[in-house]
């Protein structure tokens, strides 16, 4: 008898239930609505450029120093790898795409099979591009960012450590760019527990990553600039504050902050007990209109022939166009709107007549900051 009363009162109970979600679940969703809950996702593909997350951050509410407001931020799913693309406008996704699908095919021998992203405007005009070239172009839903959550959780990433860089260094805002590089560089070397404490530049290029050419961001520098020098009584450098590893080069980028001029550079002694904009009064430019975007370049496999940088001790200067490259960051003049900036590939020197200086431009800042894949980057 007992038993049967139980039964009966779970019964009793379980149709008041039904009923009760009959009559509450209409009139509360209309009142208490809200996002549902997802489950962790455990799917993993077994291949490079399996699948890529992409997603563009911005706009800035200040410009940088190389004239950009946009980063695209593609992450293979595989290996988590990031590439790392600044941009003027957010139409120049399109350039920034195109490059990366042809230089990720070249370089890992195999072909792009789909890209998730945000059914954003400048992704939505790459539908037929996508289609002509086969590749499936999964899109989250509308407003439904959770579904993208790994470049989200890139993106947080990114511009955190970026902030942080620029936070110790005392760096002003228009060097972000250049701190959102680093960050990029110095995440895709931290060993993940998605990749077996593996970092993403190991489970890419299975290698281990060069730990010895890092530095610390924003400190002092004195990079080898006697080729520079217009007579023999000047100084064999200049003190500079390190703003990341070029992405073409293997060499670093210095910071003039006199001369408001970076220089490329593999030869360079760094102070990194000391920050200069620590002591320094805020570098401000010198008009408002937008610089050219320097190009910068994503990440291939580095040169392991290089060896971590040496001061060099012979009195005579070494071969200027492979050791150091000055780039000008200076910006336009105001009546000017982003127009090319040259850069100075060879230093002048009164004791090497032979040797010319010449110029070359920077791309426009109506395209994309960068329309070349780097050939050797630094591990």
């Amino acid at each position: 008898m007992l038993k049967f009363s139980s039964l009966l009162l779970h019964i009793v109970l379980y149709l008041f239930q039904i009923n009760f979600q009959i009559l509450y679940v209409p009139l509360a969703s209309r009142g208490k609505s809200s996002k549902l809950s997802l489950p962790n996702s455990n799917f993993r593909n077994n291949h490079v450029l399996d699948l890529v997350y992409c997603d563009v951050w911005g706009p800035a509410p200040t410009l940088s120093i190389d004239g950009c407001r946009f980063f695209l931020l593609c992450v293979d799913h595989h290996t988590r790898y990031m590439w790392f693309y600044p941009l003027v406008h957010k139409s120049d996704v399109f350039s920034a795409l195109t490059n990366f699908i042809k230089m990720s095919e070249r370089q890992f021998n195999t072909k792009l099979k789909s890209i998730q992203s945000y059914w954003g405007g400048e992704f939505r005009n790459l539908t037929h591009f996508f289609n002509n070239l086969g590749i499936i172009h999964r899109r989250s839903c509308p407003y439904t960012s959770e579904q993208n959550g790994i470049i989200e959780r890139r993106h947080r990433h990114v511009v955190e450590t970026g902030l942080t860089l620029l936070a110790q260094s005392h760096l002003p805002q228009r060097f972000r760019q250049f701190a959102f590089e680093t960050a990029v560089y110095l995440i895709n070397r931290l060993p993940s527990r998605v990749s077996s404490n593996k970092s993403p530049f190991e489970h890419l290029f299975k290698i281990q990553p060069n730990y010895s050419f890092l530095r610390v961001f924003g400190c002092q520098c004195f990079p080898y600039l006697r080729p520079y020098n217009h007579h023999k009584m000047d100084f064999r450098s200049t003190p500079c504050v390190f703003i990341g590893y070029s992405p073409i080069h293997h060499g670093y980028r210095c910071f003039d902050p006199k001369s408001e001029r970076i220089y490329v550079a593999r030869h360079v002694r760094f102070n990194e007990h000391f920050f200069p904009f620590h002591h320094l009064p805020p570098v401000t430019p010198s008009s408002t209109t937008e610089p050219p975007c320097i190009s910068i370049f994503p990440d291939l496999p580095p040169d392991f022939s290089v060896e971590p940088s040496t001061s060099p001790t012979s009195s005579t200067p070494s071969n200027p166009p492979d050791q150091t490259e000055s780039i000008s960051a200076e910006p336009t003049s105001s009546n000017q709107t982003a127009q090319t900036k040259p850069i100075s590939t060879e230093p002048t020197s009164s004791s090497q007549p032979d040797q010319s200086e010449y110029s070359s431009a920077i791309p426009q800042t109506s395209t994309s900051a960068s329309n070349n894949p780097q050939t050797n980057p630094p591990p």
